[in-house]
């Protein structure tokens, strides 16, 4: 689900961790599926053909639990979105992390820690408290002053102004 913020017009991307990891089945690359539904919008195409969707993504499969739960469908050769957020609880200004060619572990672990920022707050970290250890070690994210920062949100927030 996409959003403008009225203050400074910023893009957010919302979503619910509990129901990606709900309606995923906790499999990572239905997550990142999914969390691409959300960037594109309910009935928009995600792409052409399941090998463009696994190299955007750069994922290795498409759950087909996605499309029997109706999720995603195909459409004239396109899959399609039908996925919604129900109960919007977290957000992100920078998609950009979701095509990186990382693994996708490392990506859902950033939706993970990007949960624990309210979504009433609009800085770019969370306490380092907030999560155990093996959590401080994703790609995305630097430590520094007892604070967990989110990169890609930063590069967002430079690159505005």
């Amino acid at each position: 689900m996409l959003n403008r913020d009225s203050k400074n017009g910023t893009k957010k991307y919302y979503y619910n961790w509990s129901e990606l990891r709900r309606d995923s089945d906790d499999n990572f690359n239905a997550i990142l599926c999914l969390t691409y539904c959300l960037i594109v919008g309910y009935n928009k195409p995600l792409a052409l053909q399941s090998k463009n969707l696994f190299n955007r993504l750069k994922i290795t499969h498409i759950p087909q639990k996605l499309f029997k739960r109706k999720f995603l469908y195909f459409n004239e050769g396109k899959i399609i979105s039908r996925y919604k957020c129900r109960d919007i609880q977290s957000y992100f200004v920078n998609p950009g992390f979701i095509y990186y060619n990382v693994p996708v572990k490392q990506k859902v672990e950033y939706l993970y820690l990007l949960s624990h920022r309210r979504i009433s707050e609009n800085q770019n970290y969370i306490p380092e408290y907030y999560v155990n250890a093996k959590n401080k070690n994703n790609i995305f994210v630097k430590s520094e002053n007892n604070k967990l920062y989110f990169i890609p949100e930063i590069i967002k927030q430079r690159g505005k102004n």
